[in-house]
């Protein structure tokens, strides 16, 4: 009985010490090593090298706050309306794209997809489009 137990133990211990080191190698992989090792260095200093303690460590440093993410968002919507002021645009791949960031900015409640000036803009944008000539 203890045998299997051992055998059972052994085996999940081995399963997770491979999955444990392809973590470790795709962050070896994808982090720059001068993020890392700044990173890396502060938790050996604590004791608390862990693969764990390392993405806490690097998504405490690098990961973008929800303001950036907004920001980003925010800016993304407001630069494709400027795309269609510009004339030579497909409507319907425009259309799929603005929906896109459209569903992104309402997800995070970005005031600029609200409100008559939102559909202002909306129209604004298309104006080229739509007016005739």
């Amino acid at each position: 009985m203890q045998l299997a137990e051992y055998r059972a133990d052994t085996s999940d211990w081995a399963l997770k010490a491979t999955r444990l080191q392809h973590m470790w190698t795709w962050v070896n992989a994808t982090v720059d090593l001068q993020l890392l090792a700044p990173a890396m260095m502060t938790l050996v200093e604590q004791k608390k090298l862990t693969l764990q303690a390392l993405i806490k460590a690097l998504r405490t440093e690098l990961a973008p706050t929800s303001i950036s993410t907004i920001n980003l968002v925010r800016a993304q919507y407001r630069a494709h309306l400027q795309k269609a002021k510009q004339g030579r645009v497909n409507p319907e791949s425009w259309y799929t794209k603005w929906h896109s960031l459209y569903a992104k900015a309402k997800a995070y409640k970005i005031a600029d997809i609200d409100g008559l000036l939102a559909v202002q803009d909306f129209l604004d944008a298309l104006a080229p489009k739509l007016s005739p000539e």
